[in-house]
């Protein structure tokens, strides 16, 4: 007997229905200014709330990597989760990575978190502008080897967590989740 069900799937993830914008704790799009500290105050309000959406007006928001975030090096820390970052109704958003922000673990750390949703976004790694510098990168029996894995997202050990109708673009050297 051949079973012809579908499998059935995990469950999505549970946000409250509380809504920020990024915009009221100073995020300003197309400034070309640093927005990582107003949307991790966003992100830190939101959690600190009990969860909810962060919504991101239209535009571009630059994102560098936080200096203070320790071995596995960030952007955004999203906590213990229970966190959606969606668009503002339709906009057209895009999370762009600053210029030379050398080794990297990832642009999101969600690392642990429960009920993480990422929703309509456009992610610009900057990647010809964000390359790994040869002083990152060691041979092995003539094998180039990268000692810096990067990544987008980074969901080790997360539950309920989902990345919908996202696009990326201007990867280079970088695993999306």
């Amino acid at each position: 007997i051949v079973n012809t069900a579908p499998p059935a799937l995990p469950a999505s993830p549970t946000i409250p229905a509380l809504t920020y914008s990024v915009a009221v704790y100073g995020a300003v799009p197309n400034d070309g200014v640093d927005d990582r500290v107003a949307i991790q105050a966003a992100v830190n309000a939101i959690i600190a709330a009990g969860g909810g959406t962060l919504e991101f007006p239209a535009g571009t928001y630059n994102l560098s990597i936080n200096p203070s975030s320790g071995t596995y090096k960030y952007a955004i820390e999203l906590g213990t989760g229970k966190i959606r970052l969606a668009p503002q109704s339709d906009a057209i958003v895009t999370i762009k990575l600053n210029d030379n922000q050398g080794a990297y673990y990832c642009i999101f750390n969600a690392q642990n978190t429960v009920n993480v949703s990422i929703e309509k976004l456009k992610f610009d790694q900057n990647g010809m502008n964000n390359q790994i510098a040869l002083s990152e990168i060691s041979y092995d029996g003539g094998a180039v080897v990268e000692t810096s894995v990067r990544q987008i997202f980074a969901f080790s050990g997360a539950t309920r967590f989902m990345v919908d109708q996202c696009t990326f673009d201007n990867v280079l050297g970088v695993w999306v989740i």
